[in-house]
């Protein structure tokens, strides 16, 4: 469903206003308060820029934010066509981490959460990076917490090696294995996986950090409930 947006004196049809602040994360019907438009490309399939100024309206946040749109004129129609690209600036939501898994890696936890503010930033080229990076804390810090005696062998190896010489459950290997993979893919200059994005790699190193858990409250409950 459309709706209209004024820019100056003008309305422009746009697919939708913004439906949450980007801030707050709540839903919200905004106050727009004002609009810029900037010209694109010209000629057959050319595109333009308007940018729109809004303030959430919820007494608790009052913060403005910026909407980008990107219009594609349709020369059948004879009209543009606006969508909806960007929401800035950008508050990730804090990911969630089992109680667990925050006390055995914090320094996962952490560059975690910094990947995905650069990843709601839009720096898609860096959040993958940092995604990379925090699947080598969480499953190097697992691996020293599993064989303490081999702590300096694993910080010194790299990440794959540890993955096949240190982790035994199978579920945990396989996911962080992939995890890697992909990981990989962000770090380098020719892509493996071409069919996969930053989306994949954060749902393995979620399932890695998963199956890490479940590892951890099956050893506890284990230990403190030992057969009679």
């Amino acid at each position: 469903m459309t709706t209209s947006l004024s820019v100056g004196t003008s309305a422009l049809s746009v697919d939708t206003a913004p439906q949450q602040c980007p801030i707050c994360h709540h839903a919200i019907d905004p106050r727009q308060v004002a609009g810029v438009f900037r010209s694109g490309t010209v000629g057959i399939g050319r595109t333009s820029n308007v940018k729109f100024a809004f303030q959430c309206p919820r007494g608790a946040c009052l913060h403005l934010f910026i909407a980008r749109y990107e219009g594609r004129y349709e020369p059948r129609g004879g009209k543009w066509n606006y969508q909806l690209r960007s929401l800035l600036p950008f508050t990730p939501v804090p990911p969630s981490h089992p109680a667990d898994v925050n006390t055995l890696s914090p320094q996962f936890v952490e560059i975690f959460r910094q990947a995905g503010v650069a990843e709601g930033f839009g720096l898609s080229e860096i959040a993958g990076v940092g995604y990379r990076k925090s699947l080598e804390f969480l499953v190097k810090d697992y691996c020293i917490d599993v064989e303490p005696a081999n702590k300096e062998k694993i910080k010194a190896k790299q990440l794959g090696q540890v993955i096949s010489d240190h982790i035994p459950d199978d579920n945990i290997k396989g996911c962080a294995r992939r995890a890697t993979w992909l990981g990989n893919d962000e770090t380098h200059y020719v892509r493996r996986w071409t069919d996969k994005d930053i989306t994949d790699l954060k749902a393995l190193i979620s399932l890695t950090e998963s199956w890490i858990n479940t590892h951890l409250l099956t050893s506890k409950y284990l230990r403190d409930m030992p057969d009679a």
